[in-house]
């Protein structure tokens, strides 16, 4: 298979045809930033490179590059010390897993490893210092290889909008009150503390730029007070292909993602590449 749009469509509709996907109606389709973040692996692995990819989740990413026939290695962690459903997924797919806390632990791959190490929506969940997450990356990339991080963008435009009607933009006390550990974001990022953050770590040739991805969801919100930050899962239920005439939201949505092809800097997603020193 040799289009990056075959690989991600046959992964999805795999993913989306699952018993358990069906049940939960947590569906996934090719929204921008998943297919960007795509892009920017498949154009930095050499013919038969290695591919380290840290936050494994629903492992449609690793599957798509596994598909286009490169190595691939996905790592996670799981809270009860056994595979997430995720990762049984990609072992049975034909994909290498490892259950590790970067930066908490190392990690049982030797040195220069991966050509890429891709690390999608997972710097935020750090409670603590990015450095020794940084320092695990360096040391698991082939000298010369890259880094692609992505991350949702600080001061994204719904971020602005929220702050304006007087809702916060962190995860509501409720939603993890009675649990042992907040899963959900610890620090967002604008693209200065990134840039800082891959200079600081040594990293050279260091390139980024904006996708809007949530806005062009459909039906994303229903209602101003839908944009309170929660736990979303696009499953069938809420997404919706056609165009809702009758729900005000889905224009405002429009003049949003407008706004944001006229100033970049207030899209949802940020990604960022990176080189690693040479020795």
């Amino acid at each position: 298979m040799n289009s990056v749009t075959e690989a991600l469509d046959q992964a999805i509709q795999q993913f989306n045809g699952l018993k358990e996907v069906e049940e939960q109606g947590l569906f996934e389709f090719p929204h921008p930033l998943l297919l960007a973040e795509i892009k920017a692996v498949v154009d930095k692995l050499p013919r038969g490179g290695t591919l380290i990819d840290i936050g494994t989740a629903a492992g449609i990413l690793p599957h798509a590059i596994h598909l286009l026939g490169y190595k691939v290695i996905t790592i996670d962690q799981s809270m009860s010390g056994k595979p997430t459903w995720g990762m049984k997924r990609a072992k049975a797919l034909g994909i290498g897993t490892i259950m590790a806390t970067v930066g908490k632990m190392h990690v049982e791959l030797s040195d220069g490893t991966a050509d890429v190490i891709f690390a999608g929506d997972v710097i935020e969940h750090l409670p603590d210092s990015p450095r020794p997450f940084m320092k695990e990356i360096a040391r698991m990339l082939k000298p010369e290889g890259w880094c692609i991080l992505t991350t949702p963008n600080a001061v994204r435009l719904p971020v602005r909008i929220k702050m304006i009607l007087g809702y916060s933009n962190w995860m509501p006390i409720k939603e993890y009150f009675y649990q042992d550990t907040n899963l959900g974001h610890h620090k967002e990022y604008v693209v200065d503390e990134l840039l800082d953050l891959l200079t600081w770590s040594h990293f050279k040739n260091i390139d980024y730029n904006y996708v809007e991805d949530t806005l062009r969801r459909v039906g994303i919100a229903k209602s101003l007070s839908d944009i309170q930050t929660k736990n979303r899962h696009i499953g069938k239920e809420k997404y919706r292909e056609h165009f809702d005439a009758l729900n005000y939201m889905e224009y405002l949505r429009i003049i949003a993602v407008a706004i944001t092809a006229i100033a970049p800097s207030l899209r949802s997603s940020i990604i960022c590449q990176s080189q690693n020193p040479s020795s």
